[in-house]
This record gives C-alpha cells, sequence and structure tokens, in this order.
C-alpha cells in the first residue's frame, strides 16, 4: 500500500483500516492507495504493462462476469514473498477504463481481509517451481485455478473474524465448490 509518498490526507485519517498495516509511515500528505480505491467501492482496473519506456493497457479477452478475483498487495519495505491477498469478490460486470479492462465486484458477494487476517499468496500459489523465488513479475493479473481459489476461501473462512464476512466467504466457497464438482448422474 502507498502510504508515503503521496499528496492528500486519506491515509493518515484515523478511521482508515490501512493505518493498522504500518501506523508510524502515516502523515498528512498521503494519498490514497489503489487498495483503498478499490475497497471503497469494490472496482478495479486490470492495470497496465511496460513495454520499455511505454504504457500499455492490459485487456483481457473474453467476459468475466461471474468470475472471482482476489486481489493482492505487498506492503511497503516487505519481499514479494509476503504479498498478501486482502480482498476476494465475485465480478458482477466488465467494462474498460482508461483503455483497460475493468471489473465491478458483486455488491454482496465480496470480503475484505483485515491486518490481523493475513493470507499470503505465495503459501498457497505455487510458484513456478523456483523453489524460494517468487515473483509477481510485471503481469497485473494472474489467473488462478478454481482448486487454488477454493484454498483461499477454506484458509480465509479459517482466518476471518467477523461472522458477517465469513459467512459471504462461505457462500463464495460454495459457489466456487460448485464450478469444480463433476456433475452427477442424471435421471
Amino acid at each position: 500500500m502507498n502510504v508515503v509518498d503521496n499528496q492528500d490526507a486519506w491515509c493518515s485519517g484515523p478511521d482508515n483500516r490501512c493505518r493498522k498495516l504500518r501506523p508510524e509511515e502515516f502523515s498528512r500528505d498521503a494519498s490514497r492507495c489503489c487498495e483503498s480505491h478499490f475497497l471503497a467501492d469494490w472496482n478495479c482496473i486490470a492495470g497496465f504493462r511496460y513495454k520499455g519506456e511505454q504504457k500499455v493497457p492490459v485487456r483481457l479477452a473474453g467476459d468475466h462476469s461471474g468470475a472471482m478475483a482476489l486481489m493482492t498487495t505487498v506492503l511497503p519495505r516487505e519481499s514479494e514473498a509476503n504479498r498478501r491477498i486482502f480482498a476476494i469478490f465475485l465480478i458482477s460486470s466488465q467494462g474498460e477504463q482508461d483503455g483497460s479492462t475493468s471489473f465491478t465486484g458483486d455488491a454482496k458477494l465480496h470480503i475484505e481481509l483485515m491486518a490481523d487476517e493475513p493470507l499470503l499468496f505465495w503459501k498457497i500459489f505455487p510458484s513456478k517451481g523456483q523453489g524460494e523465488e517468487f515473483n509477481w513479475g510485471n503481469e497485473a493479473c494472474r489467473p488462478v485455478s478454481q482448486d487454488i481459489l477454493v484454498q483461499v476461501l477454506q484458509k480465509a473462512i479459517r482466518v476471518i473474524k467477523d461472522t458477517d464476512r465469513r459467512l459471504v466467504a462461505e457462500k463464495l466457497l460454495s459457489l466456487a465448490e460448485s464450478r469444480i464438482r463433476p456433475a452427477g448422474p442424471r435421471r
């Protein structure tokens, strides 16, 4: 989360939950990070890649409405090995913003993981057989199999302390599991 080098007072506000992550790093002139913007309205974009000096929008083929997504971040001065999952949501709609694919999260089927509910991405998602070397690379989006998504949701249910958010995680898990179960015999 970018709480150090920005222009407005969002991150220094006393009600900002991000403060629990690194309270000593908040100053009066810190602006909202992309994670905070996302959690405010459950909208995000697929992002941008750099080809040399050129910033190129990421466009994803196909309609991803109805799919689930994980949001991850690396906290300041943390290593890539500590990449955290901070939100899980069902994509309710897809569009375009600034040339990049954009997503809107379902109004009810989304959960935020709090600072004291850590889920580390690389402990769940297999790194490409590189042992302890973790590398997100310059990819804004990374596909995750339904099996991995089920594992993430099972772990989220175990760490989430709030009953209401845990119930939402259970609904998301049920939906994810229904997508990987083989169909039963037809009658």
